[in-house]
């Protein structure tokens, strides 16, 4: 998947407005991937503090969430 997330990125990046030339558009995503047994509240929870983290680490970029943490 991240391939196509990156794709996507950059994609977004390189678009030019010429109505707007000054304009400029990043993006930030966090991607997790599912584990057997996890609920999805935990597994968007994990791609939401992903997210966070990329956003955190200086925005248009894609960050993957970490190992399945205990959900207890």
């Amino acid at each position: 998947a991240m391939p196509v997330i990156e794709s996507l990125r950059e994609a977004t990046t390189a678009l030019h407005f010429d109505s707007a030339p000054e304009l400029r558009i990043s993006v930030s995503m966090g991607a997790a991937e599912f584990s057997a047994g996890e609920s999805l509240d935990h597994l968007l929870a994990r791609a939401d503090d992903a997210l966070y983290t990329a956003k955190e680490s200086g925005r248009n970029r894609v960050c993957v969430a970490a190992e399945v943490r205990d959900e207890s």
